[in-house]
């Protein structure tokens, strides 16, 4: 086989590693995130789990079919590959320091394996460098261009082509200044660009599921009290947080508390984003298990439990009999002044033809849970039964 056929060999090699990332991506998500697990079958797992498996072996195997002509060259290509994975290794570096709280995510994105490949690649061509400019580097004899002392040298060569190269990447000669940024002039700049390009679509594409997971843990949660107690606990959960970073969750609780002007629930949002980009998913998530009813906000909780026990509730039926059976079942006295109130409001309300009878018959249990509890208005509802139940809507 010539050197068409290892070209070859080798563009096979590349598409099915990029194939073996993808599966890899796959496989990785119901591992890592709890809501898509709940979606697949454990054959389906377990399939792309072989599929990945079995596209790394192919993979392998054509880069070892197209390295059979230069075998004899075996330390360079062992050589090439640590080059390979030291400058991959420094860009996913990059990527975790930015994405702490999911950083396995963050890396089979496609932006991110671009970005890793890039800088894996920089530092291949930094060693195909060094052995182009061998002699001007001093990696050959006085009397011969040949490359000599063959392990050393290549290991030298390795560690500065691996290493040198990150440092050159991120170099700048001077920063030009424009209003209030700094833009460094030199090949750095090159690297911020691409950097900066790949962190927006890593952070595009870990938009979804971050809200996602955050909508679904603070649904139910009173910023009132998740602000004086869940950073604290989330602070105290993490062993090894910096001051920096306790500060800077100080400062974001500092800032929500101050704002007047954003509703309650998108400030419960807020505080849940900031503390998952500092401890991550799992440790939010036992803070908020651990605290439980005492986050819970409770006006929410109840429309939810009301909205769920009046659903096929009729107003009319159910506006004479089911708060007197109410105040019955329940084990205190409620004041005969508030008792006649409701009724005189249930009878106004009646007469509202404007509203739905939905609306009147949630508004109805919304007042007897506040004078009673939800457990109280879920068995009365349940021990009249049809009497109060709507009747069925027409075809």
């Amino acid at each position: 086989m010539g050197v068409v056929g290892a070209l070859a060999a080798s563009a096979i090699g590349v598409i099915l590693l990029i194939c073996t990332l993808v599966a890899a991506n796959q496989t990785a998500v119901p591992v890592f995130d709890r809501e898509a697990r709940k979606e697949w079958t454990r054959f389906r797992i377990v399939g792309i789990a072989v599929l990945t498996v079995a596209l790394a072996v192919l993979s392998f195997a054509a880069f070892w079919v197209a390295t059979f002509p230069y075998r004899s060259h075996l330390s360079w290509i062992i050589g090439y590959v640590c080059v390979f994975l030291i400058g991959g290794s420094v860009g996913a570096a990059e990527l975790v320091s930015r994405y702490r709280d999911r950083p396995t995510r963050a890396l089979l994105t496609a932006p991110a394996i671009f970005y890793i490949s890039l800088n894996a690649f920089g530092s291949v061509a930094a060693l195909a460098l060094i052995y182009v400019f061998r002699g001007k580097l001093g990696f050959t004899s006085e009397s011969s261009d040949d490359w000599v002392n063959t392990d050393i040298n290549l290991v030298s060569a390795v560690l500065l082509a691996g290493f040198s190269s990150l440092v050159f990447f991120r170099s700048s000669v001077f920063k030009f200044r424009a209003g209030d940024s700094d833009f460094p002039i030199g090949p750095s700049i090159v690297l911020d660009a691409l950097l900066g390009a790949a962190d927006r679509a890593v952070d595009r594409v870990m938009a979804e599921p971050r809200a996602t997971f955050v909508n679904n843990l603070m649904s139910d949660i009173a910023f009132d009290k998740a602000v004086s107690m869940l950073p604290a606990l989330c602070i105290a959960l993490m062993q090894n947080l910096s001051s920096d970073e306790s500060q800077r969750i100080g400062g974001v609780v500092n800032r929500l508390k101050s704002d007047t002007v954003t509703p309650n629930r998108i400030k419960t949002l807020n505080l849940g984003l900031e503390l998952l980009t500092v401890v991550g998913e799992t440790v939010l998530a036992t803070a908020v298990a651990g605290l439980g009813p005492d986050l819970k906000d409770s006006t929410a909780k109840l429309i939810k439990e009301v909205t769920d026990v009046m659903a096929n509730v009729s107003f009319e039926r159910a506006r004479r009999t089911l708060p007197l059976y109410c105040f019955a079942l329940w084990t205190n006295d409620v004041p005969a002044e508030a008792q006649q109130k409701l009724m005189l409001d249930l009878k106004a309300m009646s007469e509202l033809s404007e509203l739905a009878d939905e609306y009147k018959s949630l508004l109805l249990g919304i007042r007897l849970a506040r004078m009673t509890d939800g457990d109280t208005l879920r068995k009365a509802v349940h021990d009249l039964g049809a009497a109060i139940k709507a009747a069925p809507s027409g075809p």
